[in-house]
């Protein structure tokens, strides 16, 4: 099992932590093969360089993709920092789109308001003191608005 550690922000370490939990292995975070994350990660590594040295240090430690056919993760081991920028992105994104799914669940479903949601979704990934909560509101009620102009364009 080979590891790669990633310095991202600590809201995304913490998400990714709590939303893994159950896939963790020596510290590791190892993905499933039907996560996007997991084909991100496998198309971003590209064989370390010769200058680089073997010892990392991040906030996120990932399990190397290990595909049946295609790269090796002996040799593509190695993430450049637009990469890891990149990867990053990615995290945020996932993040937001469950953010997004849960508010709207826990709404319609249990008649929650969006703003105790979005502190039940904060608190369930262990994030209170590395986010800013009306940050992210701000995105679901963006969000929220760009839906409902595309919808009265559909309609």
């Amino acid at each position: 099992m080979m590891t790669i550690s990633l310095d991202v922000e600590p809201c995304l370490a913490h998400y990714m932590y709590a939303r893994y939990a159950n896939s963790i292995q020596k510290g590791a975070i190892k993905l499933s093969y039907r996560t996007n994350l997991y084909h991100i990660l496998l198309e971003l590594t590209i064989p370390r360089p010769k200058e680089v040295s073997w010892k990392e240090t991040g906030n996120l430690t990932l399990t190397l993709p290990v595909p049946n056919i295609g790269k090796d993760p002996r040799t593509y081991n190695y993430l450049s920092a637009e990469s890891v920028r990149f990867f990053a992105k990615e995290i945020n994104r996932q993040m937001r789109r469950e953010m997004i799914i849960y508010l709207l669940y826990e709404k319609f479903e249990h008649g929650i308001m969006y703003k105790r949601s979005l502190l039940q979704f904060i608190a369930k990934y262990d994030m209170e003191e590395l986010v800013n909560e009306e940050t992210l509101m701000k995105h679901f009620q963006l969000w929220r608005k760009k839906e409902k102009e595309d919808r009265g364009k559909r309609i």
